[in-house]
């Protein structure tokens, strides 16, 4: 049997094992708990059954959008890579500040605000075109979904950019303190 509890905007959803009426015990590998918007697409986070049961958080699973083409990747120690994930978020740096930090949902279905990728592969916010520069993977072994650093179009010397996991920046953190 499969079964569907509501909370809010949040679903949660597994099949349970057994016909007790007092005690429900779900399958392992079959919950799924998300957010499907009034349209039916899933907003914000899906909570998906990982590895032994223990749950992934996939960000942004419908507005995500594809890593661009034509870019040179790298990864953390300086080795060719390909993105592996799709981006869910973004921070936008200009002059050394952060003016932009939001998840695709929040900026796209609440602010009603633009993000797009054109076709020279550069990423188009509320109006301002923003080069990229690096993919943040928050946690390759809970979170799926890329947060990419933007920076204002031309402050980029080539078109290279790092990814990195959170691992990476704990090492460098830990160079530059330690």
């Amino acid at each position: 049997m499969k079964v569907k509890i509501t909370c809010g905007q949040w679903v949660f959803e597994f099949a349970v094992v057994g016909d007790s009426k007092t005690t429900m015990t779900y399958e392992a590998d079959s919950y799924n708990f998300f957010n499907p918007g009034k349209d039916g697409q899933n907003l914000f986070y899906q909570l998906k059954n990982g590895a032994y049961g223990a749950p992934i958080i996939d960000a942004e699973p419908t507005l995500r959008l594809v890593c661009p083409e034509g870019v040179t990747y790298y990864n953390g120690q300086g080795e060719s890579a390909m993105p592996a994930e799709a981006i869910a978020g973004f921070i936008c740096v200009k002059d050394g500040k952060v003016v932009h930090r939001a998840g695709l949902t929040h900026w796209i279905v609440f602010q009603k605000k633009e993000f797009t990728v054109d076709e020279s592969g550069n990423f188009v916010v509320d109006g301002e075109v923003w080069a990229l520069s690096h993919l943040l993977q928050k946690d390759q072994n809970r979170i799926i979904g890329y947060d990419a650093v933007l920076v204002p179009v031309g402050s980029l010397t080539d078109m290279s950019v790092e990814i990195l996991e959170l691992a990476d920046i704990a090492a460098r953190l830990v160079t530059f303190t330690g």
